[in-house]
């Protein structure tokens, strides 16, 4: 759904609203997105993730953002794909790889590339082999 169609979901008042309490914010500085969160208030379901979107600011030196597990988040911005040269198996073709690709071989492959092709240059980066 695009944000205009999510926007157009919330009544006048609504948006009003929302317009009102973004516009307080604007030149304040917080030191994070829960402080910020509950500065705004609540915001619709509707266009809570363009709001975030807009709020949002990268900060290159800041620290990783990690989920509930302690698991570095990804940032969707700096996602990046490789061609990695996978080993010369004979291979028979398969409707579903997963299984192959899970394989040492396949892993190992993936591994020793990152480590010598994308390390260097991007210390944090990482795959996610699911």
């Amino acid at each position: 759904m695009s944000r205009d169609k999510s926007w157009a979901k919330l009544s006048e008042p609504e948006q009003a609203d929302l317009v009102g309490r973004l516009h307080a914010l604007v030149g304040k500085d917080f030191p994070d997105k829960s402080a910020l969160a509950r500065k705004l208030g609540p915001v619709p379901k509707a266009v809570e993730k363009a709001v975030w979107d807009v709020l949002a600011v990268r900060d290159e030196v800041g620290p990783i953002i990690t989920n509930r597990k302690v698991e570095p988040e990804p940032d969707p911005d700096l996602r990046d794909n490789e061609n990695v040269p996978l080993p010369s198996d004979s291979v028979v073709w398969a409707v579903d790889p997963t299984e192959r690709l899970a394989s040492l071989t396949y892993r190992r492959a993936v591994d020793d590339y990152i480590e010598s092709d994308v390390l260097p240059y991007v210390p944090d980066a990482w795959v996610y082999h699911d």
